[in-house]
């Protein structure tokens, strides 16, 4: 399986402002109509959001998607929080 590890602010939505502002996603369907064009990937969220909502909130903000899954990256910066997604995730294809 492929993953697609992202962010929100600047990403899939305008960076700036208050979290509670940023709802609904604003680019949200955009993404959906590229991930819709592709094989099924996970979406892994490292955003900052991460920390200001339960990781069930931010599912159901991503509920709309047609990826197969959505995971969150645990603590850390997010090379480091990457790398150990990846390690404990072995199903992750590279390349």
């Amino acid at each position: 399986m492929r993953a697609i590890f992202i962010d929100f602010d600047g990403v899939v939505h305008p960076a700036g402002g208050p979290v509670s502002a940023c709802l609904p996603i604003e680019w949200l369907s955009d993404l959906d109509d590229i991930l819709s064009a592709h094989p099924p990937v996970r979406i892994v969220v490292h955003s900052s959001w991460r920390l200001t909502y339960p990781h069930e909130e931010i599912r159901e903000f991503l509920s709309g998607l047609s990826a197969l899954e959505i995971d969150i990256v645990g603590p850390g910066e997010k090379l480091q929080a990457i790398t150990a997604y990846l390690s404990a995730h072995p199903e992750i294809e590279s390349g």
